[in-house]
């Protein structure tokens, strides 16, 4: 009773104190009041109602891990699933009835903890951008685990690495982009400017799921000299699909659901 007292005051202090927060991760479930734990989830809809909880009781289930801490889910990876009990971890279920997003998670060096001796090393901005390709780039969250030091700092090298990788998001994804299209239908196509050019193309493609996620399959193509060629085909789509296709002359794209 002492222990969950103290957890559910730890809890109030952090939700009501730090302004709004995106959301609230219990590392390793929790166990409910049922079951003799803190009763956390009054404190959680009263100070961050808008928040995603990564709590993983019967109680309550927002969000689900992505089944490993490569900061990678699988592909395909949908946003429902059949059983929130039974959670289907990197993949999902397109049958599902149940909304529950993958959050993939790494920490920035070789594990969670910050080290005395500093053999902990970072990730490498080529591994960061792996990385969210296959996490965001796969309908799914990212985390990632900072650590600060004996100062509560984080160290230089690590808000440092942290900048270029948010400046690459921003560049790559965050500005006007080379062209853009909506719309209804089973096909969409896009024309590119600067036709005939080499250049490797990053394609984002969503999907409006204040529907649902309806997409069952896809195909993607690009048009080169006049002919359409299948480049990539895959099955889900959901919040986010990013798709990289390497250098290569086209002056169009077209996707087929």
């Amino acid at each position: 009773e002492q222990y969950n007292r103290l957890v559910e005051a730890e809890t109030e202090e952090l939700l009501s104190r730090y302004g709004d927060l995106f959301e609230l991760w219990l590392d390793g479930s929790a166990r409910t009041p049922a079951q003799g734990g803190p009763d956390l989830l009054p404190i959680f809809e009263k100070h961050q109602p808008q928040s995603s909880i990564f709590y993983h009781t019967d109680d309550r289930r927002d969000i689900r891990w992505g089944g490993n801490e490569d900061g990678v889910v699988g592909d395909p990876c949908w946003s429902t699933v059949l059983d929130p009990r039974k959670m289907n971890w990197g993949t999902g279920s397109p049958d599902g009835a149940f909304w529950c997003p993958a959050m993939a998670d790494t920490p920035l060096g070789h594990d969670w903890f910050w080290r005395r001796d500093g053999n902990r090393g970072i990730k490498s901005l080529d591994t960061l951008q792996r990385i969210y390709l296959n996490s965001v780039g796969r309908n799914a969250t990212l985390v990632i685990g900072l650590t600060p030091d004996t100062s509560g700092l984080l160290p230089s090298t690590d808000v440092e690495r942290c900048r270029e990788f948010g400046a690459w998001i921003k560049t790559t994804f965050g500005g006007t982009p080379l062209a853009k299209t909506a719309g209804r239908g089973n096909s969409l196509t896009l024309e590119l400017p600067s036709a005939g050019e080499k250049s490797d193309l990053y394609v984002v493609v969503q999907e409006d799921i204040r529907q649902g996620e309806r997409v069952r399959e896809y195909v993607l193509e690009r048009e080169e000299n006049g002919v359409w060629v299948a480049c990539r085909r895959g099955t889900n789509i959901g919040h986010k699909r990013i798709i990289k296709l390497d250098s290569v002359a086209t002056t169009g794209l077209r996707i087929t659901m």
